[in-house]
């Protein structure tokens, strides 16, 4: 074996050493983007668990845009441009693949809109 020889057998020896460790690192990669966009869905479950939560308690009540028409006897549409212009303070709820989004506004910020105080809670 000649001197160019060696060094060419060095040479593709640290090639392949390298790519193993790309081969590797991207595995690692891949199996992290999953475990994060896991952790994202769960995440958005417990926060829509919670939102439930404090809805169906009466902690804090939220209304949907959908409840709001109802209620203003408007389409829904009209309450989502009142929200875009921001007339109608909201919250938006993203599902992890920014697929979904869920609006929720609060009761105050709903009888700021319509111009009124909330009334108080009785104990």
């Amino acid at each position: 074996m000649t001197r160019d020889d060696a060094e060419n057998t060095n040479k593709q020896t640290i090639i392949d050493a390298k790519n193993d460790l790309i081969r590797i690192l991207e595995k690692e990669l891949d199996s992290s983007r999953k475990e994060i966009d896991l952790l994202k869905r769960e995440n958005f479950q417990l926060r829509t668990r919670l939102d439930n939560y404090r809805y169906s308690a009466g902690a804090k009540r939220f209304y949907s845009p959908d409840d709001l028409a109802g209620i203003l006897n408007v389409s829904k549409t009209t309450i989502m441009n009142y929200m875009k212009k921001g007339l109608l303070k909201h919250t938006v709820i993203e599902d992890p693949d920014g697929q979904r989004k869920t609006y929720r506004i609060s009761e105050s910020a709903f009888y700021d809109f319509i111009g009124e105080s909330a009334p108080e809670k009785i104990l």
